[in-house]
């Protein structure tokens, strides 16, 4: 993956609900959904994006990458809709 991706990847943090149950106890799966509220609250007043995950390990995850790049280059030259 190049450095212009890694940049972009290390933007974002996401958990998958599986790993979640799998690796946290009760009052840790409880801790952090207290956590999630938080951050949901302050995202509704502030009107925020919502975003769609692509698993790296896909044989389509780099065009993916390259179509979200080609996007962010062109909002920067004002070609963005």
């Amino acid at each position: 993956m190049n450095k212009e991706i890694k940049k972009i990847e290390d933007l974002y943090l996401v958990l998958k609900w599986e790993d979640i149950r799998k690796n946290l106890s009760f009052s840790e799966r409880n801790a952090l959904a207290e956590l999630i509220r938080k951050v949901e609250r302050g995202r509704k007043v502030l009107s925020c994006n919502k975003y769609i995950v692509c698993n790296q390990d896909e044989p389509y995850a780099e065009k993916v990458w390259q179509m979200i790049l080609d996007g962010e280059r062109a909002k920067l030259k004002g070609d963005g809709k």
